[in-house]
């Protein structure tokens, strides 16, 4: 098993997730509001430092699969 290269909220050994992967999973698990380790606003933050990152048709192509897709 590969050495961790992270830590997550809890400041644990965690696996680091690469940009498309992390905008992925905010915007398919819906978690823009306030959580136990982030407020929406810290969310929403991560989310726009992610988008700035990564380019526009991955970004769009997120937004129209979640919507279609995540209930």
């Amino acid at each position: 098993m590969p050495a961790t290269d992270a830590l997550n909220e809890e400041h644990a050994p965690a696996y680091a997730l690469a940009p498309k992967h992390q905008l992925a999973q905010y915007a398919a698990t819906g978690c823009l509001n306030t959580t136990f380790y982030a407020s929406s606003g810290e969310q929403l933050a991560k989310v726009l430092e992610l988008c700035a990152e990564i380019d526009a048709e991955f970004i769009a192509r997120t937004a129209v699969f979640c919507r279609e897709r995540v209930t």
